[in-house]
């Protein structure tokens, strides 16, 4: 089992693309018959009906070309190089109506395992902002970004501790999404994808032209 530290890691690392993750490219006849795979951890195990919530799959036997379906819907997974062995997994889950689906990882030798009712797929609005939530982009800088929410709406953002912007009237998130711009270029923009992620771009020097990944601090 990995811890919440690590996990949260790997959905960083799923949504910056996948850096530090192998595709499941292999072809069936180069995959060797292995054990039946399980799977004992989903997370999160709730994300948005609108899809693109980065999720990361536990427990042991995947291959490198093991489908993952949600909600019937298949998915392209990634191994986690980081850990020894078959037992993470990483995807990008799919759109889907609300209400609970399955998981399902199938092995090219046709081996499968199902979490039934694993995932629930939840109206982005039902997500409850409130706090600070922080992260880091992905254009090659180590800067803190920093976001803050008040009863669904956000207040400020931060790139670095010396550029900030504050919203008076706070912004508001409409079916899970934000944005900003304004005429001297800077903006930013937000898309809440479970009740611990969040992605979207900032250009708030030195966060320039950035993708950003986020979750509550």
């Amino acid at each position: 089992m990995i811890s919440a530290l690590q996990s949260r890691a790997l959905l960083l690392v799923l949504a910056h693309g996948m850096v530090g993750l192998a595709a499941c490219d292999a072809s069936p006849s180069e995959v060797p018959r292995r054990p039946r795979p399980t799977l004992v951890a989903i997370e999160p195990s709730t994300g948005s009906t609108g899809g693109a919530t980065p999720v990361v799959l536990v427990g042991s036997g995947f291959s490198r070309s093991s489908i993952v379906a949600i909600g019937g819907v298949k998915t392209t997974a990634r191994f986690y190089t980081q850990y020894s062995g078959d037992t993470v997994l990483a995807v990008s889950a799919p759109a889907h109506a609300p209400g609970s689906v399955d998981v399902v990882v199938t092995n090219p030798d046709g081996q499968s395992v199902t979490v039934p009712r694993g995932y629930t797929y939840a109206p982005p609005e039902s997500f409850r902002l409130n706090g600070r939530w922080g992260g880091y982009g992905d254009a090659g800088q180590d800067i803190p970004i920093e976001f803050v929410f008040e009863d669904g709406e956000l207040t400020s953002v931060s790139c670095d501790e010396y550029s900030a912007l504050t919203f008076s009237p706070p912004l508001k998130v409409e079916k899970g999404e934000f944005a900003f711009a304004r005429s001297d270029g800077v903006s930013v923009t937000g898309r809440i994808t479970s009740a611990s992620t969040a992605a979207g771009t900032i250009n708030l020097a030195p966060c320039d032209n950035t993708n950003w990944f986020a979750g509550p601090l």
